[in-house]
């Protein structure tokens, strides 16, 4: 499964919120604070990974506060951000996944469509006015890409992936009389029906 980050905004209730636009100007002379949820199952490597990552970026904006809450598994991001819709407490960012997002959307301008952001010369994917190296669009693996992109709009950014493997124990499978190929896929577990 892909994870994604993604960009809210707070509560949609019967008004909604006004449309994001990409500024101008990035305003140095305020100070702003985002609250980012991520997902880390008690891993304190990925602890300390994030908290670099936070301290790095607070270092190039000093005017910027990320503040990270952390869970121990998506469904638990997923819950607690459909619950905050509706009392303005969702986070500014979060990791979560494609069809999570699909349910987020049912607000109006609950999250913030990012196709505009991406485009921009000086803000968006590899823009001139970033304070570090971000990746241009080009650099990004386009499949995971489209995964952030609902109706023909993007409202995440592929910060990772994980993947799904199969291991399979050889000695005990060619013991049930079964040869296994040099690559093993879905379709030869699916056509081995004692596995």
């Amino acid at each position: 499964m892909g994870t994604l980050s993604l960009s809210l905004t707070g509560c949609h209730g019967s008004k909604g919120l006004p449309e994001f636009t990409v500024p101008e100007e990035f305003d140095t002379s305020r100070n702003y604070e985002i609250t980012f949820w991520a997902k880390n199952d008690t891993n304190k490597t990925q602890t300390e990974i994030y908290k670099k990552a936070i301290a790095d970026f607070e270092a190039l904006y000093p005017n910027i506060t990320v503040n990270l809450n952390l869970y121990t598994d998506y469904g638990k991001i997923y819950n607690d951000v459909i619950t905050n819709i509706s009392t303005n407490t969702t986070p500014n960012v979060c990791i979560t996944y494609p069809d999570h997002i699909a349910t987020y959307l049912t607000g109006q301008n609950t999250v913030v469509p990012l196709d505009d952001l991406f485009a921009d010369e000086k803000y968006g994917l590899g823009g001139t006015q970033l304070a570090y190296d971000g990746p241009a669009r080009e650099e990004v693996i386009p499949q995971f890409l489209n995964e952030c992109s609902i109706d023909g709009h993007y409202y995440a950014v592929p910060y990772m992936r994980s993947t799904e493997a199969c291991y399979v124990n050889k000695t005990y499978v060619e013991n049930l009389g079964y040869t296994l190929p040099d690559v093993l896929t879905w379709d030869f577990i699916w056509k081995s029906p004692r596995l």
